[in-house]
């Protein structure tokens, strides 16, 4: 698939209200469909995250730190009342396993760092099904990569039943955009027990589209 066929738009050219929002527990790797809805979380509104390319600081108290990177829906809010989907994006939704890992029903809990999207918006009108994507860490001069799918064929709720979950999210009808990271294969700190450390540096390639985002972790007391 080639970012060409889609229209490119910066995410600051968003003009209106724009609320981040996120599944937990949505990603499947055997593309079955389950109906019911996950927990969420609400990380606030756009302008509170970080955009790609800058640096992400986070308190040095937390706990075990694993990379998301995932999909992002973006959603039009029509008339208070309906959400249209007019497109995607990419984001790394960092996530404290720690906290996730005592129940996931913690999520608001594991996501207290601001997330990382992308800086560009791609427009569709229908989310991607399958994407190639390559995660890279940078940490202490070596390189370490793995390599994922993102896209609506791993995503446990169809799209007709993600869009009923966005409108059971408390506050979605009073934003102008809806964005929802729809959930993240399992990377470093998943699979390989290697959790974030400061100044790690974390791209995410995605194939036809190039490296979509990149930020510097950096810890403070």
């Amino acid at each position: 698939m080639k970012s060409e066929k889609y229209k490119l738009s910066l995410v600051k050219s968003l003009k209106g209200r724009t609320g981040v929002y996120g599944f937990a527990k949505s990603y499947t790797n055997d593309n079955s469909k389950d109906d019911t809805p996950p927990p969420y979380f609400y990380r606030g509104e756009l302008n509170n995250q970080i955009i790609a390319n800058e640096t992400i600081n986070i308190k040095a108290d937390q706990g075990f730190l694993s990379e998301e990177m995932e999909i992002i829906w973006l959603f039009s809010v029509e008339n208070g009342s309906e959400c249209k989907f007019i497109g995607f994006s990419f984001g790394n939704d960092i996530t404290d396993l720690a906290e996730f890992r005592k129940d996931a029903a913690r999520i608001l809990h594991a996501k207290k760092n601001k997330a990382s999207i992308c800086k560009h918006w791609w427009e569709s009108d229908t989310p991607p099904s399958d994407l190639d994507i390559k995660v890279t860490r940078h940490r202490n001069k070596k390189i370490k990569n793995y390599d994922s799918k993102l896209g609506s064929n791993f995503i446990s709720l169809t799209f007709n039943d993600t869009v009923k979950s966005i409108k059971a999210m408390a506050g979605w009808d009073n934003f102008d955009f809806i964005m929802l990271f729809t959930g993240a294969p399992r990377g470093f700190a998943w699979l390989q027990n290697e959790p974030i450390l400061s100044d790690d540096i974390y791209d995410l390639h995605v194939k036809g589209f190039g490296m979509v985002l990149s930020n510097r972790i950096k810890f403070y007391d």
